[in-house]
């Protein structure tokens, strides 16, 4: 077992003092936040992505100081019913992927994202239960009119990377659970008319 941390918890620090404490603490992973709630304090994509000078000085912190990035970490709701909520969460985890590939992770931390409970809500509504009916009618609003057509896109703009290696995690505002996962890379997956997985 290795030992890991989310490097934004000293996101005040610059990285390289942060990334030489939790060395020194005998931290051996790291996951670095780059965007969405864990901000990009040590690592911003729209930097990295076009710079290739400082893309190269990140890669070596973590030689420097002897750790390995283990992946990146980009919570946010993508299907926010906030449509400008939705689309600022959205190109933060554009961004996420794009540098994930470009550095070889193969993991990115992210949520699932819950949507409202019907077009035109303002808030993100989780249901924890099908019944009474009306519950049942909203989670069928939510997987098949906004998450399953949301992360079937993803998963077409992902294919190269192993997309569903990536941590969908269970916090109180997400809409999967552990339970859900196998659903929703069920109907997230694009197949062809033999049954083919295309992704």
């Amino acid at each position: 077992m290795k030992l890991g941390v989310l490097t934004n918890l000293l996101g005040n620090e610059p990285a390289d003092q942060a990334f030489a404490y939790f060395a020194s603490l005998g931290i051996e992973e790291l996951e670095v936040g780059c965007g969405g709630y864990p901000g990009k304090d040590h690592c911003d994509p729209q930097v990295l992505l076009h710079d290739e000078k400082k893309l190269q000085e990140f890669k070596e912190l973590f030689a420097k100081h002897g750790l390995k990035l283990n992946c990146l970490s980009c919570h946010g709701n993508p299907v926010h019913p906030n449509k400008e909520t939705a689309k600022f969460f959205r190109d933060e985890w554009h961004n996420a992927v794009l540098l994930a590939e470009k550095l070889g992770i193969k993991k990115i931390v992210g949520f699932s994202g819950c949507p409202g409970d019907c077009e035109g809500a303002k808030y993100p509504n989780w249901v924890t239960c099908p019944w009474p009916n009306d519950f049942g009618e909203v989670l069928n609003y939510q997987w098949n009119e906004v998450l399953v057509p949301y992360w079937k896109e993803m998963s077409k703009f992902g294919k190269d990377m192993d997309w569903f290696r990536k941590e969908v995690q269970k916090l109180m505002d997400n809409t999967i659970n552990i339970g859900d996962i196998g659903r929703l890379k069920k109907g997230a997956h694009v197949y062809d008319k033999n049954g083919k997985d295309l992704n």
